[in-house]
């Protein structure tokens, strides 16, 4: 069987114990926006060039084996399990001979009804790196392009560290010298700012991060904005809202489109409730028998002494 293999790598010294031989697997579902090896991640299945045979791989293997010293072979890429049947092919072959396995894998293409395909690879696999992209599903699509909820990774990873952790007790965390903590924004990656981030809409976006000293980030998030709305509306407020409050809200990159988890709560446009053609409301006179609130007169025609209406025409939007 002949497989789409990128490259291989006869001294790896971070794809797994030892010293190793990787293979790097064409192809991959995923668009990692940080991903170093975008070029392993479409198959030309008309380019023979790159097409290599179990027997060529393990006889590569052998002619470096000596220098492996307590390495093995790494099937990474791209990602391995697009060309599962063939990776599958390469592990037995390699297990006969003693070799240890290694797979690196983000699980995206697991599946519950390919499970006897998975059972006859991971008989024949003896380390598998589980490659996870994203914890947040929403996250998970803007980072990979892909739904990080079809992938079972979670779930795969909740139930090894379960196993993992069985019988444990918590020894807990002793931060050593070289390294600091500071609170940090989610959204912006950056120092927060006070009251601000904490009210992100969606819940506090502040939590502690650890640094190696010297490192701690001296920007401060631009990620949130406080601002000044209708307390009906929550738009921008005209002249004439009687009520305004402060909300946060998320500042979008210049020239950003389309629908994103923050352009949802971004600011919006000014206010189209209260306007000069608004309902009149009776001012409060000087009867000490008026026992009402205190409100101010909006209306036709009104204008407040302490703001213009200058500036806004139909709609409520800035000439």
């Amino acid at each position: 069987m002949e497989g789409h293999i990128h490259s291989t790598e006869s001294f790896g010294t971070v794809d797994g114990p030892g010293i190793r031989f990787v293979i790097f697997f064409q192809g991959c579902p995923m668009r990692c926006q940080y991903c170093h090896n975008p070029d392993t991640w479409t198959i030309d299945n008309g380019n023979t060039e790159n097409l290599r045979s179990v027997e060529s791989l393990l006889k590569e293997y052998d002619g470096i084996k000596e220098f492996l010293h307590d390495g093995g072979i790494t099937a990474t890429g791209g990602e391995p399990l697009v060309q599962m049947e063939f990776l599958t092919e390469l592990f037995e072959t390699a297990k006969k001979k003693g070799i240890h396995t290694c797979l690196d894998t983000s699980g995206i293409l697991f599946r519950q009804e390919r499970r006897e395909e998975f059972d006859r690879l991971m008989a024949v696999t003896d380390l598998v790196m589980l490659d996870i992209k994203h914890i947040d599903d929403t996250e998970h699509q803007k980072l990979t392009k892909q739904n990080g909820g079809t992938t079972f990774h979670k779930a795969i990873w909740k139930k090894i560290m379960t196993r993992v952790h069985e019988g444990m007790s918590d020894p807990g965390f002793t931060v050593p010298d070289s390294v600091e903590t500071a609170q940090i924004c989610r959204k912006s990656g950056k120092l927060p700012v006070s009251g601000v981030c904490t009210n992100d809409p969606r819940g506090n976006a502040v939590y502690t991060e650890y640094f190696a000293k010297g490192t701690v980030p001296t920007d401060v998030c631009n990620n949130h904005v406080r601002a000044t709305v209708c307390a009906e509306s929550h738009c921008l407020p005209t002249p004439f809202c009687p009520e305004r409050t402060t909300a946060v809200f998320m500042a979008l990159p210049a020239g950003e489109e389309g629908t994103t988890d923050d352009s949802v709560f971004a600011i919006t446009g000014y206010c189209t409730i209260h306007s000069d053609v608004s309902t009149i409301i009776p001012p409060n006179t000087g009867d000490s028998d008026n026992t009402g609130p205190t409100v101010t007169p909006i209306g036709p025609g009104y204008q407040s002494p302490q703001e213009s209406t200058e500036g806004f025409g139909p709609g409520n939007r800035p000439y």
